[in-house]
């Protein structure tokens, strides 16, 4: 039960470390990550007057960025002064960019990403409880084998229950 109770405040503790909205940022800041090319997307909320922009990863952690602007247009022409200045220059950024209007977000990967880790942890102590409760159900040749196999699926739950699935339950006794 403790084990349980240990899984579940890890749980939280992951998905609760995982909410990152991003910092909001001023004009000027965006069109020096523009001009670096460090933006890999922008999704422009329309209803909202803000760009969630994510920067280029950089050792596997995505930042994010807000922008608010005044009008939709605004922002259009800003990002528009800014490519053309930028290709006089050389500069040639490249990320993707969506428009997003009323009552709709995109879904991506990484935002399903805590969802599947929460499902994943979910599966492994369901597979933990069921595997448990029948090896403390069943009889084993000896007392130290049972003991052996509660300790191996208390301590690596994941491998010691799959471990017990396909060879411990095979010495049970029937």
């Amino acid at each position: 039960m403790k084990k349980l109770l240990l899984y579940i405040m890890l749980f939280i503790g992951v998905v609760s470390c995982n909410s990152n909205k991003g910092k909001h940022i001023s004009q000027t800041e965006f069109n020096r990550i523009l001009a670096h090319d460090s933006i890999s997307s922008i999704n422009v909320y329309m209803s909202k007057n803000q760009a969630l922009i994510r920067l280029k990863s950089v050792g596997g952690n995505e930042e994010k960025r807000i922008l608010d602007f005044d009008s939709y247009t605004a922002f259009q022409d800003l990002l528009g002064r800014m490519e053309r200045k930028l290709t006089l220059e050389g500069i040639h950024p490249t990320y993707s960019l969506s428009f997003i209007s009323e009552n709709s977000s995109p879904i991506t990967f990484l935002d399903l990403f805590p969802a599947m880790i929460w499902i994943l942890q979910l599966i492994v102590i369901v597979l933990l409880i069921v595997v448990m409760i029948d090896i403390l159900r069943n009889r084993f040749e000896t007392d130290i084998l049972k003991l052996i196999w509660v300790l191996v699926v208390l301590f690596i739950p994941l491998v010691g229950s799959l471990m017990y699935i396909f060879i411990g339950r095979k010495q049970r006794i029937k």
